[in-house]
């Protein structure tokens, strides 16, 4: 049987193979966790005790509640909402369509953060986790150099943490007002789909991204200049993209944009040497755990640390940025040696299935504590991440030695030239 690669597809069709007639009757009954629980509710009696229990008044209740109804006025729009949320977040629809909607529970999912409606602008804000007297983590083994208590307050930290959740709200903002341009009438279904899906494509980055260095900062060029990122960490700002010092894109643009090394007429592309989309997966689900009361945010700095001993960076940072020529980066066709290519044929890459790949095999939707998950991150870090490094230089060096051999006078000057120019993590900063 032929299934789809949604999260919980597999145990959704099992438990209706099985069950049958029944399959309605159990799914009352079973208590999903992780992102399926965070959709799944059940009866709106028990939707509603679950929200009271989460620290939602009534009054927030009742005003969310009125506010899926923009959604579900008539069937078709119901399945046409529910079609666009499965979509985007990559969840089964089985398991979307069994929850009792309200829009704290969509962005809870889809942002990985405890969200709510403000019921007077209709926008979506996050809701501060229930402190965390200690560093949740017991096992030293998976503590960062440096890592203690409240090391998320400390001057070298304390910054950043901040961005990191300013810029997490101004993405649940700017979803909620997507969300509610689909709701008026002012854009259909399909260009939400397709404004969310530019959204989660900017946010694989920015959730995996933990700047505090400002000898790394932020240098991803998508995350400089996408209208779709609602947040831009420069040198010399960080802020709402909105309100941004004009000029000051292009000026950064400017300082990371380098030539492709192979075609003087294109411009080199930007390789995460630590893979954004896989790192996002895992940072989604440390989220979660400090949501709901289980983790904190000193465990969010050691998670970011962790990598640092692997010369491994998260994010769209200097350190994780390797340049490269188009060819060597992206363009299967053109050569086998192609990184992507090799990647994908060596099993350390998984394309539009990275989701679902990450969860199923590090145990992602089981994960109950920070232990957990840094457990399961140092395993992904072992056995995907350190080899796709170490790949990734060698097929960069291979294409650099292979095009100087080819080259002689000038061209070989110039072709250098533009080599020392690109941006390398494993050059000093």
């Amino acid at each position: 049987m032929e299934l789809s690669n949604k999260f919980g597809s597999v145990f959704v069709q099992s438990v209706k193979d099985k069950l049958e007639q029944t399959y309605g009757a159990v799914k009352e009954a079973v208590p999903f966790v992780g992102q399926v629980e965070e959709f799944y509710a059940g009866t709106e009696d028990r939707a509603n005790t679950r929200l009271l229990e989460r620290g939602f008044s009534q009054e927030q209740i009742d005003a969310a509640n009125a506010e899926k109804q923009k959604y579900t006025k008539t069937d078709e729009a119901t399945s046409q909402f529910l079609d666009t949320v499965s979509d985007v977040t990559n969840i089964d629809r089985d398991l979307v369509g069994g929850a009792a909607f309200a829009a704290e529970m969509v962005l809870d999912a889809r942002m990985g953060a405890r969200m709510t409606l403000d019921t007077a602008t209709g926008v979506a804000r996050v809701m501060p986790a229930q402190p965390v007297q200690a560093l949740t983590i017991k096992d030293p083994k998976f503590l960062a150099a440096g890592m203690r208590q409240d090391v998320s307050k400390t001057a070298k930290f304390a910054p950043t943490v901040k961005v990191y959740d300013e810029r997490t709200q101004a993405y649940a903002d700017l979803v909620a007002d997507y969300t509610d341009s689909f709701s008026k009438g002012n854009i259909s279904a399909d260009r939400l789909k397709k404004n969310l899906a530019k959204v989660e494509k900017n946010r694989k980055g920015d959730t995996s991204t933990f700047e505090y260095d400002p000898d790394n900062p932020v240098a991803y060029t998508e995350s400089i200049s996408s209208s779709f990122n609602p947040y831009l960490s420069t040198p010399k700002y960080q802020g709402l993209r909105k309100d941004k010092p004009r000029g000051l894109v292009a000026e950064r643009l400017g300082e990371v944009v380098q030539e492709d090394p192979y075609d003087i007429a294109k411009k080199a592309q930007q390789h995460h040497v630590l893979a954004k989309a896989e790192t996002k997966v895992f940072a989604d689900v440390l989220n979660n755990l400090i949501s709901k009361g289980i983790a904190d945010k000193d465990d969010l700095v050691n998670f970011f640390v962790w990598p640092e001993q692997y010369d491994l960076f998260p994010g769209n940072v200097l350190k994780n940025l390797l340049d490269m020529g188009e060819i060597t980066h992206t363009v299967a066709k053109k050569d086998p040696m192609a990184l992507h290519t090799i990647l994908a044929q060596a099993g350390l890459e998984f394309g539009s299935n990275t989701n679902a790949q990450i969860i199923k095999r590090y145990g992602l939707d089981k994960i109950e504590t920070a232990d957990d998950l840094m457990k399961a991150y140092d395993r992904y870090l072992q056995e995907i991440a350190i080899p796709s490094k170490d790949i990734t230089y060698k097929v960069q060096d291979y294409w650099i030695d292979k095009t100087r051999k080819t080259l002689k006078g000038q061209e070989l000057i110039d072709f250098n030239n533009r080599v020392s120019k690109l941006n390398d993590p494993r050059k000093p900063l």
